[in-house]
């Protein structure tokens, strides 16, 4: 304010300036103007008009369930305005569910004059992600990568995924999982998000890990009828049930590798669904030879192990026991007598073998050629 004075009678003047506080008791006021209440599109476009005749110092927002009170000054709900003309983000709405909804705005200005407004409810009832769905290319046990498609809703704005602990991801088409993992898909619309999980456990690219074959007898080796037991182990897909090719044999002759003959099926009571061992076996009755059993294993999921069992020397008879011949056979005799062994080695290829003394050690018998003169 400027004030001053004059005299008349010298018509002198002086002027003095004087400021003072301009007295504001007025609250700001508040105007929440929204765009759409019903069903609102995936972010609620709202104007708040602020005005004061002084500066504004806050400004804060809440939103509110339908008939809930505005809360404390203090309270942590509050959130931070920075312009007058604001949309809803994401990000501070997480903890929203459907409903019908208010928002309550709050304003101070330098002097402390505070206003709160509530504004008329919002119903948000289509924001939320009903359902995400996943498709994967086969829940069979499988030796390949699994295609995994996942089905968002039309309206979810924002579609990610993530593999296991990995970072998320933007969802753009089918995910190829190549090994048993556990997949997660979020669907977020606006305010709200959906958040849906699948493990993959179908996936096996690891052959059977053990083929096991013995005989039943190791002197059976010597016969025509030899027995061996066959066990074969998977730890993952295991073996299927009803597939007779999961496990397959075959005698192979003077030699290691498996000729052109066909494989013969492991019987098909041997199988049960995602069994993780199976145990049969087989009789080779063959000409005479040196033969290997050849084993070929192949779990649900399609990979293939093999092996090979050690050699074994078949007949196609069994081998008879040696008999003696002396000649001559009886009475007593000044010399010598002569002893015959017989045998059927010449048809086996066998050799034979003998010693005077039965205990002695089998290295130091002396081979059988010709009958053997005592004397």
């Amino acid at each position: 304010v400027r004030f001053f004075a004059r005299t008349f009678a010298t018509n002198r003047q002086v002027e003095k300036v004087m400021p003072f506080a301009v007295v504001d008791t007025k609250a700001p006021t508040i105007a929440i103007v929204p765009e759409r209440t019903e069903n609102p599109a995936s972010n609620v476009a709202i104007r708040i008009n602020v005005k004061d005749p002084s500066v504004i110092k806050n400004k804060k927002y809440v939103w509110l369930d339908e008939d809930a009170n505005v809360p404390a000054d203090a309270d942590p709900s509050w959130k931070d305005m920075t312009a007058e003309n604001i949309v809803v983000e994401t990000k501070d709405f997480k903890a929203l569910k459907e409903g019908t909804l208010s928002i309550a705005v709050q304003a101070s200005d330098a002097l402390d004059n505070k206003a709160t407004v509530k504004a008329q409810k919002y119903v948000l009832s289509q924001l939320v992600p009903k359902t995400i769905t996943f498709q994967p290319s086969t829940t069979e046990f499988t030796n390949q990568d699994v295609q995994l498609t996942i089905n968002f809703e039309t309206d979810s704005n924002v579609r990610k995924y993530k593999i296991d602990n990995q970072g998320w991801q933007d969802y753009t088409g089918p995910v190829a999982i190549s090994s048993n993992c556990t997949v997660l898909a979020q669907a977020t619309n606006g305010n709200f998000m959906l958040t849906k999980s699948l493990q993959i456990t179908n996936i096996d690219k690891v052959a059977p890990e053990k083929i096991t074959i013995t005989a039943q007898n190791m002197y059976l080796a010597q016969i025509a009828d030899l027995t061996l037991n066959i066990t074969a182990e998977d730890s993952i897909s295991g073996f299927k049930a009803n597939m007779p090719a999961n496990v397959q044999y075959k005698w192979i002759k003077s030699g290691t590798q498996p000729d052109a003959t066909p494989w013969t099926n492991a019987p098909l009571n041997t199988f049960v669904d995602n069994a993780k061992a199976v145990s049969f076996s087989v009789t080779n009755s063959v000409d005479k030879g040196l033969y290997t059993l050849h084993v070929k294993a192949a779990d649900y999921a399609g990979n293939v192990s093999t092996k090979l069992s050690e050699e074994y020397n078949l007949y196609n008879y069994d081998i008879l026991p040696p008999t003696f011949v002396v000649t001559p056979a009886t009475g007593w005799v000044k010399d010598k007598v002569t002893l015959e062994i017989h045998h059927n080695a010449s048809e086996t290829g066998e050799e034979i073998y003998y010693s005077e003394d039965p205990n002695a050690d089998k290295t130091t018998w002396t081979k059988y050629t010709a009958p053997i003169e005592i004397t």
